[in-house]
């Protein structure tokens, strides 16, 4: 009987072990158990099939299922392929693997190649890929994109590093550009603690890492995108001085990480993943679905050059200039000039649509800021122009209400006459 006990403790412990501990505050993998760790958290996988088959069943385990209709456009070219290496086993060096709808085959990849010890130790640049779109992406509700990443979920637990229901990935960082110059990285992290066991064969939790390619599974008969929130790089200074506009993304970059702790995470914390891999090395790339692409609202008016505010905020555009990109929904457009009473008016914008505007607005003297009222407020923009003249630092057009190119008593005197107006 003691025996009998002791056997039955031994596999009590056993199990206990390789059960896995979710520690992290990020979602967990789908598909491969009946409850997901933090499930509210803001980067759940997306399925790339959904249907009568369940959510997340690619065709092989679910027939009667279909692509994912959240996602309105996909990958459709690609610039600047730089591989690692180019020691595959297969054709896996083929960009347009990862364009058009994703699929659920782990085969159906393009690798971008994983470094050695040497190599980095060389500083070789880890592989990467540019994607392009037919239809820019825009910062819409919740997730924008969605990358799809050959990883796997362990259904077992052995001595060498792999652990159950955890993540074989191979990951990568996502940067978004809008002209393909400058890119933006999305902030990442990762807590995996450094590794035991066989790196080659090692999982990571899920729930310790966020903000890189990899994350959800697409195999095993399992489909699952790892989101991207464009929102998240708003206070960004590119995004700030317009350089990355946010509502057209028109690149997305991702660059594989060799998960040796040689790389880094958005706070330097150390990124570790199965490492060192073959075969198709590195990060695999099966492919990126747009969930967010915008419409757009082309405007002109007469006076030409207005500024166009969207629901109360100046968008630092004007009338005439290129289309303004905005995501789907209605605003309110206000287009206001010096000198005349704004435009208002209620525009919908529907996805890959163009609003065309055509706004004349009234005259109001006096009126600086266009706002409609002559009040203190065009005061306070007078005086802080006066005596300047064009050319000059500090010369506000919007302040010069006679068109004289100059700001003096002549545009007070306007301002005076029409005061309390509108």
């Amino acid at each position: 009987m003691k025996s009998f006990v002791n056997i039955i403790s031994i596999l009590l412990m056993l199990f206990i072990c390789s059960a896995p501990v979710f520690a992290g505050p990020y979602a967990g993998a789908l598909g491969y158990s009946e409850s997901i760790p933090n499930p509210d958290a803001t980067d759940v996988g997306i399925p790339g099939f959904v249907g009568p088959d369940g959510d997340g069943k690619c065709l092989s385990q679910g027939p009667n299922n279909y692509v994912n209709p959240v996602f309105v456009g996909w990958a459709t070219g690609w610039v600047n392929y730089l591989p690692s290496d180019d020691t595959w086993s297969s054709d896996w060096d083929n960009p347009a693997r990862a364009l058009g709808p994703v699929t659920g085959d782990h085969f159906d990849i393009v690798s971008l190649g994983d470094l050695d010890s040497t190599e980095i130790a060389g500083a070789v640049p880890p592989g990467e890929i540019t994607l392009t779109f037919d239809q820019p992406i825009c910062d819409g509700e919740g997730a924008d994109f969605a990358v799809f990443e050959n990883t796997l979920v362990s259904l077992f637990t052995t001595g060498d590093g792999s652990v159950a229901e955890e993540i074989h990935a191979e990951l990568g960082y996502v940067e978004v550009s809008t002209d393909g110059v400058n890119f933006l990285r999305f902030p990442c992290d990762s807590l995996t603690p450094e590794p035991f066991g066989s790196a080659l064969y090692l999982t990571i939790d899920p729930t310790d890492i966020t903000n890189l390619a990899g994350k959800h599974a697409n195999q095993g008969g399992e489909s699952w995108g790892t989101p991207f929130d464009l929102s998240e790089l708003a206070g960004e200074s590119l995004v700030l001085e317009g350089t990355v506009d946010l509502n057209e993304i028109h690149y997305v970059r991702i660059i594989d990480i060799p998960g040796s702790g040689d790389f880094s995470d958005a706070t330097g914390d150390p990124i570790y993943d199965a490492w060192l891999t073959v075969g198709s090395g590195g990060l695999d790339l099966e492919a990126l679905g747009i969930i967010n692409t915008p419409g757009w609202l082309e405007i002109t008016s007469v006076p030409e050059h207005a500024y166009i505010f969207i629901d109360g905020e100046d968008t630092g555009k004007l009338t005439g200039g290129n289309p303004l990109a905005l995501p789907a929904g209605s605003y309110s457009l206000s287009i206001r000039a010096s000198g005349h009473s704004p435009y208002e008016d209620v525009v919908t914008i529907t996805p890959g649509s163009t609003v065309f505007i055509q706004a004349e607005l009234s005259l109001n003297p006096g009126d600086a800021n266009g706002d409609g009222k002559v009040d203190f407020a065009d005061f306070i923009l007078l005086k802080s122009s006066y005596g300047i003249s064009l050319g000059e630092p500090g010369y506000n057009p919007d302040a010069d209400l006679d068109g004289s190119d100059k700001v003096d008593f002549a545009d007070f005197t306007i301002l005076k006459t029409h005061y309390g107006e509108g």
